[in-house]
């Protein structure tokens, strides 16, 4: 099929996929819980989205066959959902390349306040200050708020004929869950893993219209599609609660790209050998993992507040896991970009991250 042949059927399909897309809306959608359906603009923006990254998958299918001999089946996809615009990334090594952890960041910036001895404290605002100018990251902006796992050989991405015709995503979600729901006994804590195609996966309120896509070496990415297609095992790497900023070695809380860490943490040892969470969670720290360290601004303070998630439960800042986060609004999170990071210091990536940007776009970010 020549490339404008396959843009029509593909436009096509995406057409079709729109109007699907309306009538499934109301469910879980990835990060936040959706329950209105998108506009007509933000269902042709999803399909440009679908457009682009298909077509750019494609020629990367082609390079991949080329280079290694095997078929392309699994790509890692972050999304630019979430504006972060209110979060400060942190730097997370100094000048000399030792690791920044929010400990040493925090004793740093004490050090440059006067501690007041009638008080017998700091000005936590003063230190907090501190950390921003000495620490502020400007050559790492998060850009993307979530990912997922795309296959190629998902069941649900084949024709009436049985043929491979798509690629599919499993990525995990907030839980979406109504009152009629609960009654039914739906635990409406526990995240939810998705299976969902590219057009809806792109749908969910943009920031902007922009995604980056991690292709993997061919072991690897032959044992995370094992991983991942196997139902059992996918979920062996669940999370008992959902929590946007859980800590990296929750066992019980998770948040949705932490499902994805933990399976390429199971990815980095022989099929088997780690088999749940506190397993892979051993192997990140076995091999270093760092979550990415973040300054709260603006809005995102009010997360802070004591009684704040009774208004949104599914946002837990404990004091145990994040000393600093109360005091000088010093947090981690498990973000794309720290997942991105940890697999180039693993070496397992077959090329450099990339990147696909639609600069125009019908819908307006929410």
């Amino acid at each position: 099929m020549n490339r404008n042949m396959y843009r029509k059927v593909l436009i096509a399909l995406t057409l079709n996929l729109g109007l699907a897309l309306t009538a499934l809306a109301p469910q879980a959608q990835a990060g936040e819980c959706k329950v209105k359906s998108p506009s007509d603009g933000m269902i042709a923006d999803a399909m440009k989205m679908q457009v682009v990254a298909e077509l750019q998958i494609e020629r990367l299918a082609q390079a991949y066959k080329k280079e290694t001999g095997k078929d392309l089946k699994v790509i890692l996809v972050s999304r630019a959902g979430q504006n972060f615009n209110e979060l400060q990334v942190l730097k997370d090594v100094d000048s000399r390349g030792r690791v920044l952890t929010p400990q040493r960041i925090a004793e740093l910036s004490e050090a440059e306040v006067p501690y007041d001895s009638d008080r017998g404290t700091r000005d936590n605002y003063q230190v907090f200050n501190e950390v921003v100018k000495r620490f502020a990251d400007h050559q790492r902006p998060m850009k993307y708020s979530h990912m997922g796992i795309l296959l190629r050989n998902h069941p649900a991405g084949r024709d009436e004929n049985g043929q491979q015709e798509f690629w599919w995503f499993r990525h995990q979600l907030r839980p979406c869950v109504d009152d009629k729901q609960k009654k039914e006994g739906i635990d409406y804590n526990k995240p939810l893993l998705w299976d969902e195609g590219m057009g809806r996966f792109f749908s969910d309120d943009p920031h902007e219209l922009r995604a980056q896509l991690v292709v993997l070496k061919p072991e690897i990415q032959d044992r995370v599609e094992a991983l991942v297609m196997n139902t059992r095992s996918a979920l062996a790497f669940n999370g008992e609660y959902y929590n946007a900023v859980a800590s990296w070695k929750n066992t019980k809380e998770q948040n949705s790209n932490q499902w994805v860490l933990e399976v390429m943490a199971a990815a980095l040892k022989p099929l088997g050998q780690v088999k749940n969470r506190a397993q892979a969670q051993q192997v990140l720290k076995a091999t270093s993992y760092r979550p990415t360290t973040i300054a709260f601004w603006g809005k995102q303070r009010l997360a802070l507040l004591p009684g704040a998630g009774l208004f949104v439960p599914y946002v837990k800042i404990r004091g145990s896991e994040q000393p600093y986060a109360h005091t000088y609004q010093i947090g981690e999170v498990i973000s794309t970009m720290s997942i991105v990071e940890y697999l180039g210091r693993q070496g397992v990536m077959h090329w450099a991250p990339l990147e696909i940007h639609v600069a125009e776009r019908l819908s307006r970010p929410q």
